[in-house]
């Protein structure tokens, strides 16, 4: 029995904004995965008003991934096969 092996790369939310991870995605692309894993949240989900997480991260929603954000991935995944 032969199966193919699927790859999935791991982007999480290591990235700086949406066209960052779009050329991350295009880098996991030109690496050989089968598709890409990212991380949906939201900030205020995770970090509820008055926790100190926002005094570090003044901008913490620049770098949620939420479902608008998500469909763009999706597209730039489609985009890149």
């Amino acid at each position: 029995m032969s199966a193919k092996v699927y790859v999935a790369a791991e982007i999480g939310s290591n990235w700086l904004n949406v066209e960052h991870a779009s050329e991350l995605i295009g880098a996991c692309a030109d690496a050989g995965a089968d598709g890409c894993k990212l991380q949906i949240w939201k900030a205020d989900a995770l970090y509820p008003a008055g926790d100190p997480m926002w005094g570090a991260w003044p901008n913490l929603r620049d770098f949620q991934l939420d479902f608008d954000r998500a469909e763009v991935l999706r597209d730039a995944c489609r985009a890149a096969g």
